[in-house]
This record gives structure tokens, C-alpha cells and sequence, in this order.
């Protein structure tokens, strides 16, 4: 799949609209074809001359936003997971994006992480922790990595655990 979006390989497919790049995959990749699999994804197009985000989300977590002085935003419309059903669309949302603004995209074991004793972190959590992050000079993936870590209460994560840190200038 991903090299489908790299090589940008469907065939009359807009890449510049992350609806129809989702709805694409869609039909690319129903379950039915692939082991009774689907996938979440999160996609997104910036535009540099405006400084907007085009995004759509097929049940994958929301990326979250931070910004200096402002509280974080989630950017969490969401449709169905790609390949689970057919002739599903997928909305797309415009976000204004501001400079230094850092967007945050993670899977789902993120925080979902359990603790020792059996808590699991949850999403609000894990936003603070990204927030806490933003107060390292560098090294915030890492910051939040640590964060959960010790919050677990160990050093390798139970699920799943990937983390990208995307800086606007």
C-alpha cells in the first residue's frame, strides 16, 4: 500500500485530494481480496503558498497539532478503515497551518500502552504528554517515547508503538 502512494500508482487518482486518495484505496484493497485485512490511514496535503493542510482519515488515531501558546488540536474526522467496506467515501477537512506549528501522527499502540498493572494510557494522556514534549529544545519524539515508557513502567512497548513529528516552518 505504501508503495502504491509513493509511486502514486492508481490509476485516476488525484493525490492532491486525500478523499479520493482514501476512497481510491477503498477499492483497491477490499478485505475480501486481502486475508479479511484492512488498514488505517491518515492522509494529508500541504499546500506551502497557503499554508493549508488538506487531510482525510480512514480509522486511523487523529494526528494532533501543537502550537506555541495555544491548547493542542486533534484533527480527528474520521471514516471507516480502508478496505472494510466497499463504495465507502472519506471526507476531507482544511486546516489553516501556522508557522512553527508541529503536527503529530502515531498509531494506535501509542497510547494504548498499558501500564504493569494493567491500566491502559488513553488519548487524553497521551496528549499531555505530547504538550509536555513541546517544551524540549530537541528530541520530542524521543521525549514522548520516554514518556510513555516510563509511564508503562517498562522499556518495550506491549503494541505497536510509531510516532512522527512533522515541523512547519
Amino acid at each position: 500500500m505504501f508503495d502504491v502512494l509513493r509511486r502514486q500508482a492508481l490509476a485516476n487518482t488525484d493525490f492532491q485530494r486525500p478523499g479520493h486518495v482514501l476512497a481510491e484505496l477503498n477499492e483497491a484493497f477490499p478485505m475480501e481480496r486481502h486475508g479479511g485485512r484492512f488498514f488505517t490511514i491518515w492522509y494529508g496535503v500541504y499546500d506551502v503558498a497557503k499554508r493549508t493542510l488538506r487531510y482525510a482519515n480512514g480509522g486511523h488515531p487523529p494526528a494532533v497539532s501543537c502550537q506555541t501558546g495555544k491548547p493542542p488540536r486533534l484533527f480527528q474526522e474520521s471514516s471507516m478503515m480502508v478496505g472494510a467496506v466497499p463504495d465507502a467515501t472519506f471526507g476531507e477537512t482544511t486546516a489553516i497551518i501556522e508557522p512553527g506549528t508541529r503536527l503529530y501522527l502515531f498509531s494506535d499502540g501509542s497510547y494504548e500502552a498499558e501500564s504493569i498493572d494493567g491500566e491502559f494510557l488513553g488519548m487524553d494522556d497521551f496528549v499531555e504528554m505530547i504538550v509536555s514534549a513541546q517544551q524540549l529544545e530537541r528530541g520530542r519524539a524521543l521525549g514522548i517515547w520516554d514518556a510513555v515508557r516510563r509511564w508503562q513502567g517498562r522499556d518495550e512497548p506491549q503494541d505497536d508503538f510509531s510516532l512522527l513529528e512533522i515541523e512547519f516552518r
